[in-house]
């Protein structure tokens, strides 16, 4: 039994004396660093390198633990974690692994947590070079620097294919649309229109399920919506900003460091009788979201990216090639062979065929056009310009007159339209008379009322004095007075008829004879 205590006692000291050496080499990770170890010796596969045979056996110690203290078997580093600023994206590069095919920029997709599993990679039939998968801005990433590369905004090569700014992450504002131009892909069957839609890629954030399920390079018939931000490998497309709000343009002098969608629209200049006018000139029109992709095909597919705030080259070109030439055109025509004077006095004439012109040329490439808006115009030399705000104040001046006499010409027609109904009324009323009382005694009443109406001549009496009295047919010491109907106004008055008229005045004034 003593002997049997001794023995246990002699094993503990051993023990002690042994582990305390190993426990002195244990090492505590901090949490913001991480440990790579890798087993030193071992015998590989056939048709295994060393190198993959090693690697296949590397783990990742994260931070808060303690690291294994068998230098003898593990080949260990330390180092801090890889962190992608927020609202950027980082690439990572294999170093190891199959050669890419020739022509492709990005390697085959494998699943291996984030770059965080090197077995993971080394199993999935992994390649060299650029990975399609992005590392998220935000996040810290455990990444054996032995396999990987990572590249961040802060540390990308000079040399890369990619700038700086490629790797931020692609901000949509909520009034434009994103189109993205494919260019990591086989080409499209149909040269001519946007590549067919594919499922599957979540917005081109996933660029190897985009390829998976038959996905073509250059731009795409699926947009990006408005209001959102996307993770989008530069080495997989680029995407090109498009306004759905309503665009003013106008044709004018702008500042050569101004970017704006109308930059190529300079001043519209005329020559009517060798003499040049400027004409401002204002244009709306709006882009529908199925319609960018289109306009990015046609007049943006070679032009480099929108970044930060600077305006989609695709839409300076559509403004400039379709809209500026289209106007350009169209008033040279207008002004060729013609008077300075026909011109300005045509100029709303010319607005509106102007806005069919326009209209259609935009409906070619499913642009909603808006208000066309013709503004000042301007002689190149000051007399002439003096002399034509003149012309516009005798014009004005002209207008104004033009319109009193038209207001003159409705007066005078009111006028007549009332002496018109006052014949008919007293035509009517001699109607009435002449059935009630007669044709004859209606003559003879309008005779007496007439004699009365003359002056009297008059005699002299011889006497004591002298008088004048007057000689003319005695009157009737009673007129009766006759019930007219009023036919105009439909009410039953009383009046003294007047004379009769002759057969001329009735028939002028519409009255029966």
């Amino acid at each position: 039994m003593i002997v049997v205590i001794v023995v246990l006692v002699l094993l503990a000291v051993a023990f002690t004396a042994a582990a305390v050496p190993i426990l002195r080499r244990m090492r505590y990770l901090p949490l913001h660093r991480y440990a790579v170890a890798t087993r030193r010796w071992g015998l590989p596969a056939p048709n295994q390198s060393r190198e993959e045979f090693l690697l296949r056996r590397t783990r990742i110690v994260r931070g808060g633990q303690t690291i294994p203290p068998w230098s003898w078997l593990y080949d260990i580093h330390e180092y801090d974690y890889i962190s992608i600023p927020t609202g950027t994206v980082g690439l990572v590069k294999a170093k190891i692994g199959a050669n890419a095919p020739a022509g492709r920029r990005l390697s085959r997709y494998v699943e291996c947590d984030r770059f965080q599993s090197v077995t993971m990679f080394l199993k999935g039939d992994c390649e060299q070079g650029v990975q399609p998968e992005l590392l998220r801005g935000g996040e810290a990433y455990a990444i054996d620097p032995q396999v990987f590369d990572v590249y961040t905004v802060d540390t990308l090569p000079a040399d890369f294919p990619a700038k700086a700014d490629d790797l931020q992450l692609v901000s949509v504002d909520a009034e434009d649309v994103g189109v993205v131009i494919v260019t990591d892909a086989p080409a499209p069957d149909d040269l001519r229109a946007p590549a067919p839609k594919v499922d599957g890629h979540n917005n081109f954030q996933k660029p190897w399920e985009f390829l998976w399920n038959g996905g073509r390079s250059g731009p795409q018939t699926d947009i990006l919506p408005g209001g959102a931000t996307y993770a989008i490998n530069p080495l997989f497309a680029r995407v090109v900003h498009i306004p759905t709000r309503e665009l003013t343009l106008t044709w004018g002098t702008k500042s050569g460091t101004e970017d704006r969608y109308d930059s190529e629209l300079g001043p519209l200049r005329v020559t009517i009788q060798g003499f040049q006018l400027e004409v401002e000139l204002t244009q709306t029109l709006s882009i529908p979201p199925h319609a960018a992709p289109f306009l990015v095909k046609r007049f943006g597919e070679e032009a480099d990216g929108d970044i930060g705030d600077h305006k989609s080259t695709a839409v300076k070109r559509f403004v400039g090639r379709v809209l500026g030439e289209k106007v350009r055109g169209y008033f040279n025509e207008r002004a060729s062979g013609g008077e300075i004077d026909r011109f300005l006095h045509e100029l709303a004439d010319l607005r509106g065929k102007l806005k069919v012109q326009i209209t259609q040329a935009l409906a070619e490439v499913q642009v909603d056009a808006g208000e066309t808006t013709i503004g000042e115009i301007r002689f190149a030399s000051d007399e002439l310009n003096k002399e034509y705000r003149e012309y516009v104040v005798l014009q004005q001046r002209f207008r104004k007159l033009e319109q009193e006499l038209l207001s003159q010409h409705v007066a005078n027609d009111i006028e007549h339209a009332r002496l018109q109904v006052h014949k008919a009324k007293l035509a009517a009323q001699l109607d009435v008379l002449i059935e009630r009382l007669g044709l004859d005694h209606v003559r003879d009443e309008r005779k007496l009322d007439r004699d009365v109406l003359r002056i009297p001549p008059t005699y002299i009496v011889a006497g004591i004095g002298t008088g004048a009295e007057p000689i003319g047919p005695s009157r009737p010491s009673e007129r009766i007075a006759i019930p007219a109907f009023d036919a105009a106004e439909g009410l039953d008055v009383f009046d003294i008829s007047p004379g009769l008229p002759s057969r001329n005045e009735r028939t002028e004034t519409g009255a029966p004879e």
